[in-house]
């Protein structure tokens, strides 16, 4: 399991607006992010280096056989991730925009089977930043969760992280009625069939545990 990552947020507006263009626009340029940000080209540069160093951005050659080939500029899986969870932007047009986004947004799939917009939202935000906040990501930007079976695990493991931070923490009500609510509200059968299995061998593995241990 990853530690969480406490410098993930990005440090100016500017930055925001590149990333948040970026992932919104299909080969986005210095020209169309000079127009979206009403910024000279040595400004944006400055401002790029740091996304890319941080593996939100990658910068790409249209052409690959030639030195001075136009440079686009196109969103890691950790950039969409970073503009789904703090800047607001919707998948879908991201979906429009990014031939690749694919591998990250598959994870909003069985969102979209909700039917309360709100929460909808509010559960795909809540993915994404977990996301980046224990920096999931490999050194290219990449998602390191490559199954439903990973994805189950590292959501349970986030979870229980996340309520031991709280100092009212009872691990009694580790799951309580409204969270089995959600739960099944969020997941369709095969979903609640596999966590329903990975709490089983959880139980399993805890109860050998204690036998282990002196009375």
């Amino acid at each position: 399991m990853q530690r969480s990552n406490k410098e993930y947020r990005l440090t100016t507006k500017l930055q925001e607006k590149i990333l948040r263009h970026v992932t919104k626009t299909s080969n986005a340029d210095y020209k169309t992010i000079s127009k979206e940000t009403d910024r000279d080209r040595i400004t944006i540069l400055q401002s790029l280096q740091p996304l890319i160093k941080r593996h939100y951005i990658y910068k790409q050659k249209i052409d690959p056989n030639r030195i001075k080939s136009k440079l686009i500029f196109k969103p890691t899986q950790k950039g969409i991730a970073y503009a789904i969870a703090f800047l607001g932007v919707d998948s879908n047009h991201i979906m429009k925009a990014q031939d690749d986004a694919s591998q990250i947004t598959k994870y909003n799939k069985f969102i979209e089977q909700i039917n309360d917009s709100k929460l909808r939202k509010q559960l795909a935000e809540s993915m994404m930043t977990k996301f980046i906040e224990y920096d999931l990501f490999d050194d290219k930007g990449s998602i390191i969760i490559t199954s439903r079976h990973d994805m189950i695990k590292q959501g349970f493991r986030m979870a229980i992280l996340e309520q031991a931070k709280d100092k009212e923490f009872d691990p009694h009500n580790l799951f309580n009625p409204q969270s089995v609510k959600l739960l099944i509200k969020i997941n369709n059968p095969d979903e609640i069939k596999e966590f329903k299995e990975f709490l089983i061998r959880l139980k399993n593995n805890l109860e050998l545990t204690i036998k282990q241990l002196p009375d």
